[in-house]
């Protein structure tokens, strides 16, 4: 079980077509929050997420009273690959999801919601888990998602922290996970 925090570079449009975006403004007008369920093993593994982004997608014109802003949800399914087990091991990962895109259109002091846009998309990257305790692992993911046209494709940048939990199987032992 992880729980996810993040934010998502490329949907701060604004300091992306300046030059000027960082972690911390993908951050600040990006910001994931979410959760991760799944299982690994020595060489590989599945996980299943449900991530939201209150304002994933966001651009303001200067000097304009116009401007975009967006609700982000991605319920996804991914399956890991772990090339070298061990206390600090990289992965590769790659997996299918919902894209749901709720679109704001701000004008002058006016508000016009849009119809939600939802999306089958896919998503491919890796990242590095650090084992810190028996049952903790600490984690880093970079990831890229795409989907279509409508939909935003984007880099994501995650980190978080891994609860291993142990399932008893049947006729005994035990498998962590």
């Amino acid at each position: 079980v992880t729980g996810v925090i993040g934010g998502m570079l490329g949907g701060d449009l604004n300091n992306l077509i300046l030059g000027t975006s960082t972690i911390e403004t993908a951050y600040e007008n990006g910001p994931l929050y979410g959760a991760r369920v799944g299982w690994v093993g020595k060489f590989g593994g599945a996980e299943g997420s449900f991530v939201h982004s209150p304002s994933g997608v966001k651009i303001s014109l200067p000097n304009r009273p116009i401007g975009v802003d967006g609700k982000v949800y991605y319920l996804e399914v991914n399956a890991l690959l772990v090339p070298i087990p061990g206390p600090i091991s990289p992965f590769f990962r790659a997996g299918l999801g919902l894209h749901s895109y709720d679109l704001d259109l701000n004008i002058s002091t006016v508000t016009v919601s849009g119809e939600g846009v939802k999306k089958l998309g896919y998503n491919f990257g890796g990242g590095v888990k650090y084992r810190v305790s028996d049952k903790l692992l600490a984690r880093a993911d970079l990831r890229r998602f795409q989907a279509n046209d409508l939909a935003p494709d984007h880099w994501r940048l995650y980190g978080g922290l891994t609860f291993e939990l142990a399932i008893q199987q049947l006729g005994g032992g035990s498998v962590t996970q």
